[in-house]
């Protein structure tokens, strides 16, 4: 995944596009600054980059929604997986329940990283309220 937004970031130099460049950047240099903090073998993978871009929506999210702003949301909003929407968490809620029958929030979140492979593609806040709420 760093390396499509690193393309990404070229192409929008070369087409002039100061807004994707700058949105694609952002991402990129703190995965660079990530890696550069760790040790020398460390590796960035595509669930460290997912929770970059979530960190980076936020913090655009948390500003004015001028257009370029909205622009840089939509931009970020590509690059993460395709998010699970509440029936489908639910779903695999039901699954996991069947083999555990007091989960916690983390239990079931590890369970949709590691047994499912999903991590990323959802909403932790939403999987906490599932799970409580059962």
């Amino acid at each position: 995944m760093l390396n499509k937004i690193k393309e990404l970031r070229i192409k929008a130099m070369k087409e002039k596009d100061l807004v994707a460049r700058n949105t694609y950047e952002s991402v990129y240099s703190a995965a660079q600054t990530l890696k550069g903090r760790e040790s020398s073998d460390y590796v960035i993978d595509d669930a460290k980059v997912v929770d970059l871009i979530k960190k980076e929506i936020k913090i655009y999210t948390e500003m004015s929604l001028s257009k370029d702003v909205s622009r840089e949301l939509e931009l970020l909003n590509n690059l993460l997986p395709k998010q699970l929407d509440e029936s489908e968490i639910k779903k695999h809620f039901m699954e996991f329940k069947k083999t555990n029958e007091k989960p916690t929030p983390k239990e079931f979140m590890e369970y949709l990283d590691q047994s499912l492979n999903l991590k990323g593609q959802y909403d932790k806040g939403l999987v906490a309220r599932i799970v409580m709420s059962k």
